[in-house]
């Protein structure tokens, strides 16, 4: 999972994850262990954009639909 700057100095000081890869714009990707698949993606899109899984590819996919669909329900539809 790669986290922006600056939730990466967050999931740093919180212990979120294992296995930290640092990037030169501030990012990190850090590894977990998902006992619950439903419950992290939760996780996952209550951080926004700041944070995006980038494996397994699947959970990635389950996750972009999930958020689409929640963007869909938020969407102005009086100019439509």
């Amino acid at each position: 999972m790669r986290f922006r700057f600056a939730d990466s100095l967050w999931a740093e000081r919180h212990g979120k994850g294992s296995g930290v890869e640092r990037r030169m714009d501030g990012s990190a990707s850090r590894s977990f262990d998902v006992l619950d698949p439903t419950a992290f993606g939760r996780w996952v899109l209550s951080l926004g954009g700041d944070a995006e899984v980038e494996l397994p590819a699947e959970m990635r996919r389950d996750l972009q639909r999930a958020a689409a669909r929640i963007a869909g329900l938020h969407e102005d539809t009086a100019h439509a």
